[in-house]
């Protein structure tokens, strides 16, 4: 059941500083540390190859852990103080089937648009995206790919983005509106480690998605437009990349 939690109601300004320090602790901090097992575990049992860790298993594996060490985090930085888990801070709540078929029918043109404006700039399909196509060799590793990119990333991502750091920076001197250019900045800034010029494409998802948040004061809608895009570039990739 998802119920408020008056603790961190009562906090009503939280710092740009320490919302961005927990940003960079779970996106950077948490993923490095987790990449660093991963690469013992590699080296402990002789693997070796750039593309190991573009199998879907390992990309399915470091997912989980980053999730399961990123949740005491979460709920450290709302400041609830009791056992229930924060979804009422989070902005996690309850759908309208009409403002999700909105939501979804927004990002299909967006998405449309915005492959066409991509094709138009000759710009290439990321070199990250294609070795991870390489590494699938069966129908169960297209199914562990599925898993990590177009489910558990996006809800993970959106929960701490349009979750956790929104809501911190709302409750912040910056506003909603700061919310919104802050955390879509420092979302795309953190995925264009692949490919510069993705930014074009990242930067105006990410302020779409950090809209979808202010308008329905609901993350659950943002994690579906993600999911919705996540699964729309994997489509892409396999069936309609030549």
């Amino acid at each position: 059941m998802i119920r408020s939690t008056s603790n961190y109601e009562k906090r009503q300004e939280f710092s740009i500083m320490g919302t961005i320090s927990w940003l960079i602790l779970i996106m950077i901090g948490v993923q490095v540390g987790v990449g660093v097992i991963i690469e013992l575990v590699v080296k402990l049992f002789k693997f070796n190859g750039l593309s190991l860790w573009f199998r879907p298993e390992i990309m399915l594996l470091g997912m989980i852990m980053t999730v399961i060490i990123s949740i005491p985090l979460i709920k450290k930085a709302t400041l609830a103080s009791d056992k229930a888990f924060p979804f009422h801070f989070l902005a996690v709540k309850q759908i309208n089937q009409a403002t999700l078929l909105k939501t979804l029918v927004l990002g299909t043109m967006y998405y449309c648009l915005m492959s066409m404006f991509m094709h138009l700039l000759n710009i290439d399909t990321p070199q990250y995206m294609l070795d991870a196509k390489s590494q699938v060799n069966s129908t169960l590793d297209f199914i562990l790919l599925i898993s990590t990119v177009c489910i558990i990333a996006p809800v993970f991502e959106e929960v701490v983005f349009r979750g956790l750091a929104f809501s911190r920076l709302q409750y912040s001197k910056f506003g909603p509106v700061g919310a919104i250019i802050i955390t879509s900045l420092i979302f795309s800034v953190l995925h264009i480690q692949y490919e510069l010029i993705l930014f074009v494409f990242l930067f105006p998802m990410a302020l779409l998605y950090g809209f979808v948040r202010y308008k329905t004061e609901n993350v659950t809608y943002c994690i579906a437009l993600h999911i919705l895009f996540n699964s729309l570039s994997t489509f892409q990739l396999f069936y309609l990349h030549s």
